[in-house]
């Protein structure tokens, strides 16, 4: 990125206006988990619930937070060591349980109901894209009220064939031909969100106040780095981040 500095008369405090170049977006692809809601609480149960009817040892907090955002078979096999036949039975078993009440064991996080709203009042096609089940995403969206703000709500599939951030961003554009990549931008909050925005050959829009880390955002070719949920809008309306 390039910027300059602005030093206004009587303060020596440094504001710096980063500007993007050319900038012509008119879809934003909002991450669920991490960038929409905290869902970290259901979601760690619900892995934890699994862990024990498979009898194993439930998992500390500092493990499971690293299973918010990644697909949940990826999760089981790389994190817990789950042998390949017995990934979708314990995804099912995650699943009836996150169903039945887990779903709902979340918050949005301050300010994003408000930045989703301006950017649909601005004219701006709003699209939830998570690797979370797509009936799941949609109950979300509704319990928050937040439907008619979303131009669609895009999901991973039962059967596991959309699954990855990758896929479920190709298959957006793959129900909306309409819809230009490089028109569009992704924002999320952990690598995964980063490496799906890059495979689909989009912008990518770095959140630090959910799952991922900082440092981990930091080695991605993400536009910026994004403390709240409040800076979203105006970095993407206004095409410049105030620091």
């Amino acid at each position: 990125m390039h910027g300059y500095v602005i030093l206004y008369p009587g303060e020596t405090s440094e504001i710096i206006i980063w500007q993007k170049g050319d900038w012509m977006i008119n879809t934003v692809l909002l991450d669920m988990d991490g960038t929409i809601i905290d869902s970290g609480p259901g979601i760690m149960r619900c892995i934890n619930h699994t862990l024990k009817h498979y009898g194993l040892p439930e998992a500390d907090v500092a493990t499971l937070r690293k299973c918010v955002g990644p697909p949940l078979s990826d999760t089981f096999r790389n994190r817990f060591g789950f042998p390949e036949e017995q990934i979708m039975e314990a995804i099912q078993v995650y699943r009836a349980e996150y169903n039945a009440g887990g779903i709902f064991e979340c918050t949005l996080y301050p300010g994003i109901a408000k930045c989703i709203r301006t950017l649909h009042d601005k004219g701006y096609d709003v699209v939830v894209t998570s690797s979370k089940h797509d009936v799941a995403c949609k109950r979300i969206v509704e319990h928050f009220d937040l439907q008619d703000n979303f131009y669609d709500v895009i999901g991973s599939t039962t059967d596991a064939s959309r699954e990855t951030k990758t896929e479920v961003l190709e298959a957006f554009f793959e129900l909306h031909p309409d819809h230009k990549k490089d028109e569009a931008i992704l924002v999320g909050d952990t690598k995964f969100d980063a490496e799906g925005a890059k495979n689909a050959g989009l912008k990518f829009l770095a959140v630090t106040y959910g799952y991922g880390t900082r440092e981990s955002l930091q080695q991605t070719e993400a536009l910026a780095l994004l403390d709240t949920a409040d800076k979203i809008a105006d970095y993407i309306v206004d095409n410049r981040l105030i620091l």
